[in-house]
């Protein structure tokens, strides 16, 4: 078979001069060009003229005297390159959007022709009878194009109503990222929607068992027997874990509904034991650390153990996991069983008024992990569109939640001075700090995003937020105490030495900052991530309480140099080779949301619910200013 394409391909690229046959066509131009009689590439150096460009090039490359790297001036220019300059640079598929696929998963700009340009402001171009004076083609430089339109798409997937889209973005970007990065190669570029994920999300979420290949499974079989990372424990541990988990949600049950609870329904102990299983244990833990992580980094990956975690913990994070294959039916069966979960995690002893008592509250591992689950589980049932469930988020258990982290002092909590050894000590110390500080930050940001969502007054006031900030991720997943010293040493500082309080002040001061303003000179992406959440909860509480004509002003002001800080920092980061991960990826969308929200109130257009002081249920009238306000 092949011999036979070969022969046909000999007789389709054959010589009319001279009949000689060759196996591609680029061989038989190369060819063809030998049999004329100009000589109308001249080497600048020596004059000697050449009829193939690829010998004139091969020429000319030793014949220069000072290494100048020179080009011909093409003869018949080829097809115009339409990959951005990215995926250019990376040699991959583009699918030439604006923004493509592979740059708005990353969170990076993407721009067309930018690379072309600077790369020809490089060569000598040398045409036919010319010398070897610079000549550069102006032929590019009136195509390039710097994008500078907004994506709101991760935004209006997750304010699309209905339940569980916000989670179906959060999973779909994890898995766009996953797939630009070369871990999944099963979807093409080229077949992705450019608007709302709608065909992507048919593609992920797909309920038949070939679905789960996308995400590393063959079968049920095979899937308790695939090893992913360190995240699993021994079978019989967790079968007892599992165990322990259905006699609690049932006990549970018992205590605060009885048997025949018409709010809750009964507890099936039958699809319990069918749903919370060692291999759903596996594939959950897996989904969680590999579709959610990014978006709340806050427990400690390189330590953790199923085996060892608190069981709200691990309850959470495995409902959390269970979404990434929504809607499959072990999916669906999950989520019979969140509205327990929640009062499970919600009725632990840290939650009760005694405990919030500031006198009283004492800090300790299995408290943060109870934190840390009751964070998801206000995730996960943020998700559900019942306006039953949504109010008890809004008016129990957010309230309930931030009064606990208040009280436990986490809004202010600082990092120890840790010594410079590299010691498991102080590699553990460091690890239980950072834990506490984290889970602040995002308990700050879930309230704000709450506060934007619903149209609410922000939980948590900005003069709270005197504790340190997150350190970098590097050092966070440093899984040994000598690689914590490392990174450590490369960065010379463990956390940040300002707080979000000071940095949202610098943002809001109205005298203009130095460029060695000591707050300016340390911030990173992620703190500019949480200060937009601040900027965010400014806005909503100035607009709930008729403060927006006049704090208009401020806030535009703040936006505005977030917007050059955040220009600055994603431009040395890209060039540093660091990725954007979880919600930094779309800061600048919610810089965009802010600055809407700002724009209307200032204009007094009260058009839509959104724009009214009441709080809301659903996303929808969120969704639908979004929209109209889109460009």
């Amino acid at each position: 078979m092949i011999t036979r394409l070969a022969e046909a391909s000999f007789r389709k690229h054959r010589c009319r001069t001279c009949d000689k046959a060759f196996l591609t066509n680029s061989h038989l131009r190369r060819h063809e060009a030998s049999h004329t009689k100009r000589r109308q590439l001249t080497c600048p150096f020596c004059e000697k003229q050449f009829s193939r460009r690829d010998l004139a090039c091969r020429h000319v490359k030793r014949c220069s005297p000072d290494g100048d790297k020179i080009t011909f001036e093409p003869l018949k220019r080829g097809k115009r390159r339409t990959s951005c300059d990215t995926c250019s640079q990376r040699k991959v598929s583009c699918d030439a959007n604006t923004p493509c696929l592979r740059c708005r998963s990353r969170g990076i700009a993407c721009t067309y022709g930018q690379f072309e340009r600077s790369t020809l402001s490089t060569l000598r171009i040398v045409g036919s009878g010319h010398s070897g004076s610079p000549v550069l083609g102006a032929t590019e430089a009136s195509s390039s194009r710097t994008v500078e339109q907004i994506p709101l798409d991760f935004l209006l997937t997750l304010t699309t109503p209905g339940s569980y889209h916000a989670s179906t973005a959060v999973a779909v970007n994890a898995f766009e990222s996953d797939a630009t990065e070369g871990e999944t190669s099963c979807l093409s570029p080229q077949s992705y929607p450019t608007d709302d994920y709608e065909g992507l999300e048919t593609l992920l979420w797909d309920p038949e068992p070939c679905s789960l290949e996308s995400f590393g499974y063959t079968s049920s079989e095979i899937a308790q027997q695939v090893v992913f990372d360190e995240h699993y424990p021994e079978a019989l541990t967790a079968e007892t874990r599992m165990s322990e988990m259905v006699h609690g949600l049932s006990a549970m049950h018992n205590l605060k509904y009885g048997h025949t609870s018409r709010i809750q329904g009964d507890f099936s102990i039958e699809l319990a034991q069918a749903v919370f299983t060692v291999a759903n244990l596996r594939r959950f833990v897996w989904g969680y650390f590999h579709r959610y992580y990014d978006y709340l980094p806050i427990i400690h990956k390189p330590t953790f153990d199923s085996q060892t975690v608190s069981l709200p913990l691990l309850l959470a994070i495995f409902l959390s996991g269970s979404l990434s294959f929504f809607p499959s039916d072990i999916s669906f069966s999950a989520k019979r069983f969140f509205n327990i979960a929640e009062t499970y995690i919600f009725e632990h002893p840290i939650f009760s008024q005694e405990a919030q008592d500031r006198s009283q509250a004492k800090d300790s591992g299995d408290d943060i992990e109870v934190l840390q689950a009751a964070l998801m589980l206000l995730i996960i049932q943020l998700n559900n569109c019942d306006r039953t469930v949504r109010r008890r988020i809004r008016l129990q258990r957010l309230p309930c939640f931030i009064t606990t982290v208040r009280a436990l002092g986490l809004f202010e909590y600082k990092h120890h001075n840790i010594a410079g050894s590299a010691d498991e000590t102080e590699w553990g110390n460091f690890v239980y700090d950072e834990i506490r500080v984290r889970t602040a930050a995002h308990a700050f940001m879930f309230d704000s995003h709450m506060a934007v969502l619903f149209n609410l007054s922000p939980q948590v006031a900005i003069s709270e937020m005197i504790g340190d900030l997150p350190c970098d991720k590097d050092i966070f997943e440093a899984d040994s105490a000598s690689k914590f010293m490392v990174q450590r040493c490369l960065r010379k500082q463990i956390a940040q030495p300002h707080s979000l309080s000071q940095l949202t002040s610098f943002l809001c001061s109205g005298s203009v900052p130095t460029a060695s303003h000591p707050v300016k000179e340390h911030i990173r992406t992620p703190d500019l991530l949480m200060a937009i959440c601040a900027l965010q909860s400014i806005a909503v509480a100035s607009k709930m309480n008729f403060l927006m004509p006049g704090a208009a002003g401020l806030i535009t002001r703040a936006l505005n140099r977030w917007k050059n800080l955040w220009d600055a920092v994603t431009q040395e980061s890209e060039g540093s080779g660091v990725r954007k991960i979880g919600f930094e990826k779309h800061a600048v969308e919610l810089w965009w949301l802010v600055q809407m929200v700002v724009k209307a109130a200032k204009s007094k257009d009260l058009n839509g619910q959104y724009m009214q002081t009441l709080p809301l249920d659903s996303t929808e009238d969120l969704h639908d200013f979004i929209r109209r306000n889109k460009l």
